[in-house]
């Protein structure tokens, strides 16, 4: 047992240590005392009662003696009602031995003295023989006086009874809080170990993480959320891994092509206006591949890292569209692929109006890559809802691409599959930081349809 485990053992002992001996204070050491403070308010309280009712009622009312003899058997006590001259008129209570009779007539007949001339009384005093104490109470009862003597030894007894009960408990409460505190510990740490150990994997690069999660406390809370950063660290790792991959590959290629043109051009081509022309084109066109490639990587960074959040506003789509559109009018010229715009008039949303372009751009550029003779671009509204639609006529989507087509770097294996593999990746995360519902599908003519709907503003 050693760390969080010792301590958390040492702190449930000293808690149990501390519960025991204010248990002991309480029932031993303060008992007599607290209990011979209440019982005599309690005695006293009910002697000025009596006493007032006699002077009231007189003493041969029925029910005030019956009340004094309930009141001497309750209490385990002597009472006597005396008269002015201190002569005993009534009595009750049980019968005191030859050896303290002497004892209790003196104390008694002091505090009924005391009591004519006209004071309460309440004095403790202890038999020197047998070293048991009494209680003697006395109170002016009309013209005469009303005293009682209680002895308190019982309280003494008392008392020595729990304080060997209470030596059975204490060792017993230690035996039993001693297994608990360890087995609870135990329990405790445990889970705490496993997270810890998790963790140190994690810090190696292992972030396939099993840990065991029950229960709804802290502890568990924090092994889910451990679990779950595992989860997430795993993914940004492979993602790193594949970013690392697929830059490499992507930037070979296009590094090579222009390398090796720029070097055909300076050595072999130069007068040749044709040839330059050519590998000119072909060295603008990698590099448009590069510039391509860093403007997307840097767009997914920025959706990632939450640079790039969106500012809502209300945005007409048909105008994003239509405006977005028209970039693509010079690419529809040199490709021979028609470019169709079919949008209603007021198709209003709530969405940034950058992030949006950005989207329309990638899902035309996408249809751009795949059409063979026609992309067509529909915005709608039906019963409050807003849809983009983006149909190309190209070969469509292979059952096995489709789960995987809005995955960052992946191009699938179909005709047309070319480009960085992140224009659908930043469409969907866009579309996502907005709530948008999104998806894709073969259309009717066997090309993909992209499409996303908003609520209509």
């Amino acid at each position: 047992m050693r760390g969080i485990s010792l301590r958390l053992f040492k702190g449930m002992m000293v808690l149990v240590a501390v519960m025991l001996a204010v248990l002991w204070l309480f029932q031993v050491v303060f008992l007599e005392d607290f209990y011979s403070s209440r019982q005599i308010g309690l005695m006293q309280d009910k002697v000025s009662e009596i006493a007032v009712q006699i002077g009231e009622k007189g003493i041969d009312d029925p029910d005030l003696r019956s009340e004094i003899i309930e009141f001497s058997e309750v209490y385990n006590l002597v009472a006597g009602v005396f008269d002015s001259s201190g002569v005993s008129i009534f009595e009750a209570g049980g019968d005191t031995s030859s050896g303290t009779q002497n004892f209790f007539d003196k104390h008694i007949m002091e505090v009924v003295a005391d009591a004519l001339s006209g004071n309460a009384v309440n004095r403790t005093e202890e038999q020197t023989r047998t070293g048991g104490k009494f209680l003697f109470l006395a109170a002016p009862a009309g013209t005469g006086a009303l005293a009682v003597a209680v002895p308190l030894a019982p309280v003494s007894d008392t008392v020595s009874i729990l304080k060997v009960q209470l030596l059975y408990i204490t060792g017993i409460l230690l035996v039993v809080s001693f297994i608990l505190s360890f087995i609870l510990s135990g329990r405790f740490v445990k889970p705490i170990l496993r997270i810890t150990d998790a963790a140190r994997k994690m810090a190696k690069g292992d972030f396939d993480v099993d840990l065991e999660v029950r229960g709804n406390d802290e502890i568990s809370t924090l092994a889910r959320d451990i679990k779950e950063m595992g989860t997430e660290l795993g993914k940004t790792e492979r993602l790193r891994k594949d970013l690392i991959g697929n830059i490499s590959h992507e930037l070979r290629t296009p590094l090579s092509l222009i390398r090796g043109y720029a070097e055909t051009l300076r050595d072999v081509s130069g007068n040749d206006p044709d040839k330059r022309t050519r590998q000119l084109g072909i060295i603008i066109e990698e590099s448009d591949r590069l510039s391509e490639l860093v403007d997307d990587i840097l767009s997914m960074s920025m959706l990632d890292s939450g640079t790039s959040k969106p500012s809502f506003a209300a945005l007409d789509l048909t105008e994003v569209a239509i405006a977005v559109s028209e970039r693509f009018r010079d690419l529809s010229s040199r490709t021979g692929i028609r470019l169709e715009v079919n949008a209603e008039k007021g198709c209003m949303v709530a969405a940034d109006r950058k992030l949006m372009e950005q989207v329309a751009v990638n899902l035309i550029g996408n249809a751009f890559k795949h059409g063979r003779e026609k992309v067509c671009v529909s915005v709608t509204k039906h019963e409050g809802l807003v849809t983009l639609t983006v149909d190309d006529d190209g070969s469509g989507i292979g059952e096995e691409d489709l789960p995987r087509i809005w995955d960052r770097y992946y191009k699938g294996k179909g005709e047309g599959a070319r480009g960085t593999g992140l224009g659908l990746a930043i469409a969907k995360s866009i579309l996502e930081s907005h709530g948008f519902t999104y998806g894709v599908s073969n259309n009717e003519t066997g090309g993909a349809r992209f499409w996303f709907l908003a609520k209509s503003a």
